[in-house]
């Protein structure tokens, strides 16, 4: 019942054919002469946390996240920052409270969310999801 820290993280790794493109290397305009280029490459990315409960229903937070992403036949990079707030109705129900800063391919943005969660049945976690 009293206030707690939760760190934690992942990485996660996407293995195989991970890229795929078009190659127009026929006419112009005409798809029927163009051909399907697939690419090899090993993604990856992760994310960080550290969250501060400072009594059972009330949470503050900030996470970290970075991923290569194949765009269009390319790698590109995005990364976004997270803070947030979290409030426990029960066990059940919680609302959360976020901006983010995000980059994706050098195009910056900001989104601020409201996020409602609802489990069904007894739902627990090792670490603060």
């Amino acid at each position: 019942g009293g206030s707690k820290w939760t760190l934690g993280g992942e990485y996660l790794l996407a293995s195989g054919d991970t890229l795929l493109g078009v190659d127009d290397a026929g006419t112009a305009g005409d798809p029927t002469d163009d051909a399907i280029t697939v690419g090899d490459e090993g993604l990856g990315g992760f994310y960080v946390f550290a969250d501060w409960a400072w009594d059972s229903t009330n949470a503050v937070g900030v996470q970290y996240a970075q991923a290569d992403v194949a765009d269009e036949g390319a790698l590109a990079d995005a990364e976004e920052i997270d803070l947030y707030y979290t409030r426990h109705f029960s066990e059940y129900h919680r609302i959360r409270l976020a901006i983010t800063q995000a980059s994706f391919d050098d195009d910056d943005s900001t989104r601020f969310a409201i996020q409602y969660t609802g489990f069904v049945g007894a739902h627990a976690h090792g670490v603060n999801w």
